[in-house]
């Protein structure tokens, strides 16, 4: 009696510490990164090989067609109206 007891009451926890656990919310990629979406001027087609910020926050992209792009202001609340991007140049054919 006593075994049953106790065994039912373990049961009965384990199973309230897991509706517990259950109510918190499901941490999604937002929680850890911030995404940023830059509208890609129209003209472009961009197949994006690497990207690098530098210390004034100018955002490089190469593509896999060999250009450079610069994108000026890449952290602007209002990326379409504020960020401005660049034509660098072609990388040397040795890259390519």
């Amino acid at each position: 009696m006593k075994n049953t007891l106790l065994l039912s009451s373990l049961f009965t926890g384990l199973i309230l510490a897991s509706f517990s656990k259950a109510a918190d919310p499901i941490p999604t990629e937002d929680d850890y990164y911030k995404i940023v979406k830059f509208e890609i001027p129209k003209d472009v087609v961009l197949e994006a090989g690497a990207i690098e910020l530098t210390a004034d926050n100018k955002l490089f992209v190469s593509s896999r067609r060999g250009e450079i792009w610069s994108i000026e202001n890449p952290f602007a609340k209002d990326l379409a109206k504020d960020a401005k991007w660049t034509f660098v140049g072609p990388l040397p054919s040795s890259f390519v």
